[in-house]
């Protein structure tokens, strides 16, 4: 039990006028009092160390390790100092030209438009798994998160999914959002 949250309320409940003893209802309420704030002051304490990535716990550090898409290090300070080293930089701008380069990795002859906060890609590679592979990985570090991304086909069918030998657990690992799916170009 927290001895310093109990004499707090206990010093709270005399100010009001109740005299709790040892072995009363009034004290084993305060005690439940003192188990519920202890929880919460050490959940509170925990999400507090765990902003700060040099404080963090395993749990932080994972959550960190998805925001910044690395891998767990052999070592906890290995793996602090490579989240750290990957806020450092500068995450998340990027030129034209560097945007323009990594259109071009979804097909050679890929042009986009932007227009009405949608982001339309035409010429894209004609779909196979490479090609998803990439897609997933433009999606996830160029395509922009303020915009839908569309693309100027009519779709992936049932049947391209089977000659992939696509499943739903991996077109859900892709991360590949419906509005892209339903506009791919099949052929």
């Amino acid at each position: 039990m927290n001895n310093e949250i109990y004499n707090r309320l206990l010093k709270l409940f005399k100010t009001l006028g109740f005299l709790p003893t040892d072995k009363s209802v009034l004290n084993a309420e305060i005690k439940g009092y003192v188990a519920g704030i202890s929880f919460a002051e050490n959940i509170m304490n925990e999400v507090y160390s765990n902003l700060f990535i040099d404080t963090a716990n395993e749990t932080g550090l994972s959550m960190y390790l998805g925001l910044v898409d690395k891998e767990r290090q052999s070592t906890t300070e290995e793996t602090r100092k490579i989240i750290i080293d990957a806020f450092c930089k500068n995450n998340g701008v990027i030129s034209a030209n560097e945007f323009k380069n990594a259109v071009l990795t979804l097909g050679s002859g890929c042009k986009y438009n932007c227009a009405n906060g949608v982001l339309t890609i035409s010429n894209a590679d004609i779909i196979d798994r490479d090609f998803l592979e990439r897609l997933k990985h433009f999606i996830n570090n160029y395509a922009p998160t303020h915009l839908l991304l569309k693309f100027d086909g009519n779709g992936m069918t049932f049947q391209l999914f089977d000659d992939l030998f696509l499943r739903w657990r991996k077109i859900d690992e892709l991360n590949i959002p419906f509005s892209v799916i339903d506009t791919l170009k099949t052929s």
